[in-house]
């Protein structure tokens, strides 16, 4: 039985799953930073450092998406910092979610020198449709 705020965040892995099928350079594991549990995907191809974790939010049923590179990232190498800002969708809202991580981890390969101006671009593709929305 997976715990119930887990279950957001599996159905999340599992629709992803094809999506990013044949890409070896990703790596799955299990994301938590105390009171939300989820899973944080890495790429882990030398030429590139993107990293996303998502999670349904502890304060409410919303889904929160982490996006950036290995550097805004920290302790077991899945904890957003501060510097990484997330992203929040409406409960449910799976092929928003999706689809936002589909595009973040395929693009072109980003460094951690390029990473800021990629999610400079998602963020304003974002904000253009209202989803998904800058958090705090």
């Amino acid at each position: 039985m997976i715990p119930g705020k887990l279950r957001m965040a599996q159905a999340i892995l599992e629709l992803l799953e094809p999506e990013l099928y044949g890409r070896p350079a990703l790596l799955a594991q299990t994301y938590c930073n105390g009171r939300e549990q989820g899973f944080a995907i890495i790429e882990i191809a030398p030429q590139s450092h993107r990293m996303v974790a998502f999670a349904q939010n502890c304060n409410s049923d919303e889904i929160v998406v982490y996006a950036g590179t290995r550097d805004d990232f920290r302790e077991n190498g899945n904890i957003p910092t501060d510097e990484c800002k997330p992203f929040y969708f409406q409960a449910g809202a799976y092929t928003e979610v999706i689809t936002f991580i589909r595009d973040y981890l395929t693009e072109e390969p980003i460094t951690a020198a390029s990473g800021l101006l990629a999610l400079t671009k998602l963020r304003q593709r974002s904000s253009e449709s209202d989803k998904p929305t800058s958090g705090q």
